[in-house]
């Protein structure tokens, strides 16, 4: 990928986007639609052949390379498909024993919401998978994972370890700006780490608090009561309870029974601004 398509904010966009069913001429009628679109902030000489780049706080436009819009527009008849096949009746029947069951599978990835899948490095190294899911952005938070398919998807790279000593928060605000652009682009986003467990949900619990204003403990049990295997460490744990305090002057999970929220550093958090077990 050439330096143009690199940006500080560690977001890729593709050097060729995956235009599916729409064909060359219908690409460029959409780039060029988009092209005087206030929203982005696009010019009208973008269309010239010596000023064909222009970049943004998030994303590399080029007259060569069709923006994320593009790829996201290319995308949407295969994430219809793969919501129509997720809401299927057997489907939900399916999933729901399995939950009842305690054997639901976290081989695939995990719908969160309709636009957020979570899952592992596997499913961020399959092309195919990724595509048949109608995924349109990956948001990769392992430090060992290279961002496989630069050329097709676009990419929010963070490389973090699952490590007591990694600091999350100065990222919670990037993954959610990250996610709530692919929802309003009407795209699909994968967040991924190596298992699906630690790293990739705690960012994405903290997505849900900060962008859907849920609670941490609501947060957390819904996703993983969807992904059973989720088990932040107890250092991304205590980071999420204590941003909980900040974004909602409150704490969901200061008085809760649930062992996962009882453990030694937090407890002393607890202790210091007199919150008492129940």
């Amino acid at each position: 990928m050439s330096s143009s398509s690199r940006i500080a904010s560690g977001v890729h966009v593709p050097s060729r986007s995956p235009v599916g069913a729409l064909s060359r001429q219908r690409s460029a009628q959409v780039l060029k639609k988009y092209a005087s679109t206030r929203k982005f902030g696009r010019r009208h000489d973008l269309q010239r052949e010596d000023e064909h780049v222009r970049s943004t706080s998030i994303v590399v436009y080029s007259k060569r390379n069709p923006d994320e819009e593009d790829t996201v527009m290319a995308a949407q008849w295969r994430i219809m498909e793969a919501l129509a096949n997720e809401r299927s009746i057997l489907k939900r029947l399916a999933a729901f024993i399995s939950r009842a069951l305690g054997t639901t599978s976290c081989q695939d990835p995990t719908v969160i919401l309709n636009h957020v899948l979570l899952g592992n490095r596997d499913n961020a190294e399959d092309s195919r998978l990724l595509n048949l899911l109608g995924v349109t952005h990956i948001c990769n938070c392992a430090t060992q994972v290279g961002n496989c398919f630069e050329g097709e998807f676009i990419y929010l790279k963070l490389g973090l370890h699952d490590s007591q000593d990694e600091e999350l928060i100065p990222h919670f605000q990037t993954v959610t700006k990250f996610i709530k652009r692919v929802e309003g682009l009407r795209g699909r986003v994968l967040i991924h780490c190596i298992s699906g467990a630690s790293r990739s949900p705690a960012l994405l619990i903290a997505y849900l608090m900060i962008d859907k204003k849920i609670p941490l403990l609501e947060a957390y049990n819904m996703v993983k009561r969807k992904r059973p295997i989720v088990q932040p460490n107890q250092a991304f744990r205590l980071q999420l309870a204590k941003y909980e305090l900040m974004l909602f002057g409150a704490s969901s999970v200061a008085t809760t029974t649930d062992k996962d929220w009882n453990f030694y550093a937090w407890n002393e958090v607890k202790n210091e601004r007199g919150f008492r077990q129940r």
